[in-house]
């Protein structure tokens, strides 16, 4: 759980390279003949999955913040 704003900077920043990373799979996998389809497809659930568990973890401290939620 993200406890303050310096964490949830460093969340919001890992965030955003799990989607720069998704990007890059995707032109990988349009680009490179001879890639294993079914690997590409877990890395990429792979990298959804923890991007989810980033974006709730943001949502749930933005909450906090806002004062929607009370811990």
């Amino acid at each position: 759980m993200i406890k303050n704003e310096h964490q949830y900077a460093l969340t919001k920043a890992q965030a955003e390279k799990f989607v720069r990373a998704l990007e890059r799979l995707k032109s990988k996998s349009a680009g490179v003949a001879g890639t294993n389809p079914l690997l590409l497809k877990a890395e990429e659930r792979a990298l959804r999955s923890q991007l989810a568990a980033l974006r709730s973890e943001m949502k749930a401290f933005e909450a906090l913040r806002s004062g929607d939620q009370h811990e």
